[in-house]
């Protein structure tokens, strides 16, 4: 039977402690062991192709199945730059959001593609982070979005989340937080499971086990519905309920100790 480890990147497999995250040499040693022992391993992140190409270019030993990106929404086979799966947002809730961004100043918006990330100018007030490239609404609407996402300003997470639930198209979408700044939109029934399992079956692979070690909310899900589930220490205390196992703090290794507690059948 085939093993595969899907990961979250974040708060997870990168160590935080220097300026720019990294996977530490001990967790590179543990996941080339784990694919040396004829394992599989890969990404399921919220970040688009764009934001994790410094990952795949760094490190591209350590990843021999698609990476899942956007939060289930994008699947991507980085070795031949390929999107293999691609799911676009509902048209009608991003004019919605729009409209709601018109009348409300407690979030910057981020719109994904396959490519890039993007924000609409509506509030000069708001200082737009760097990797958000700012077009029209005109333009927005004529590109393919594959993930939304509010940037909380000022403490607002609850209130943006309640005005979300609040909207007209709320059935056609899922609202998934990964941070309290950072409250994620995407196509219902739209998921890293999902992402993961359509990934998986692209591959062609059946029979195997699935092992997941995520952090936050969005995370969920794939804890929930793999075979074994694993938390490191730092997690969202949800995840640390559901998961099968708790790992190591994501700064001191976390995924080294998950493949080590699985290779010695621990688990």
């Amino acid at each position: 039977m085939k093993k595969i480890i899907y990961t979250d990147l974040d708060g997870t497999l990168l160590n935080n402690t220097k300026p720019e995250s990294y996977i530490t040499k001990k967790n590179q040693k543990a996941i080339l062991k784990w694919l040396k022992a004829g394992n599989y391993f890969s990404l399921a992140t919220g970040r688009n192709p764009e934001s994790i190409k410094r990952i795949y270019q760094k490190y591209p030993k350590l990843f021999n199945l698609p990476l899942v990106l956007s939060n289930g929404s994008v699947i991507f086979d980085f070795k031949n730059q390929t999107i293999l799966y691609e799911d676009i947002i509902n048209s009608d809730f991003i004019k919605e959001v729009i409209e709601y961004l018109k009348k409300n100043e407690n979030a910057i918006p981020a719109f994904s593609t396959k490519t890039k990330s993007y924000t609409i100018k509506l509030n000069n007030n708001l200082k737009i982070p760097n990797y958000l490239t700012v077009v029209s609404e005109e333009r927005l609407k004529t590109l393919k979005i594959n993930k939304f996402a509010f940037i909380i300003v000022n403490n607002n997470f609850d209130e943006v989340f309640n005005d979300l639930n609040n909207f007209k198209n709320i059935d056609k979408i899922s609202i998934v937080p990964s941070s309290r700044v950072y409250l994620e939109v995407v196509n219902k029934e739209t998921d890293k499971i999902n992402g993961i399992k359509k990934a998986i079956k692209l591959s062609n692979i059946d029979n195997y086990q699935l092992f997941t070690i995520g952090d936050y909310i969005n995370d969920l899900k794939m804890i929930q519905q793999s075979d074994y589930s694993f938390a490191p220490k730092n997690d969202h205390q949800q995840l640390l309920d559901e998961a099968n196992f708790i790992v190591n703090h994501h700064n001191k290794d976390a995924l080294s100790h998950m493949i080590d507690i699985i290779l010695n059948n621990k688990y």
